[in-house]
This record gives C-alpha cells, sequence and structure tokens, in this order.
C-alpha cells in the first residue's frame, strides 16, 4: 500500500483540485493507496472541505492539529 501524506495549512481554494489530480495519477497506478492530509490549524475553511472530501472517499484520511508546523504535521502523519 502507498501512503501520501500531505500536510496542509490555508489551502482550502485549491485543495480539493489538488487532490482530485493526485488521484487521477494514483487510481493509473493501480495500487492500492491511502492520502492522509494533515491540517495544521487552518484557519480558512480546509478543514471542512477536508472533512467533506473523507466523508465521500474511503481512501481520505484527515488529521487535525493546532498550528505547529510543516515539520510537526508530517511527524503527527
Amino acid at each position: 500500500m502507498l501512503s501520501i501524506l500531505i500536510p496542509v495549512w490555508n489551502q482550502g481554494r485549491i485543495v480539493k483540485e489538488n487532490f482530485s489530480h493526485l488521484e487521477d495519477v494514483l487510481q493509473k497506478m493501480n495500487t492500492t493507496y491511502e492520502t492522509i492530509f494533515i491540517d495544521d490549524g487552518s484557519v480558512d475553511d480546509t478543514l471542512g472541505i477536508l472533512q467533506d472530501m473523507a466523508k465521500n472517499n474511503s481512501f481520505v484520511t484527515v488529521i487535525s492539529m493546532q498550528h505547529q508546523g510543516q515539520y510537526e504535521a508530517l511527524y503527527e502523519g
């Protein structure tokens, strides 16, 4: 299984579109995968968008944390 960790912070306006492009590539690879988004305390609508994505896609997991930086977000993932 391929696990992809994606730290995000205030990416609400582009996160869904970027994931759509990534998902197209992953589906063509014909392998099992999971995508783990780590929301690093976004103050925009990023977390809500990610939670909606996770409800509609079993390959998406969302971790929410307080803003601590990219390194901490990757470590959490």
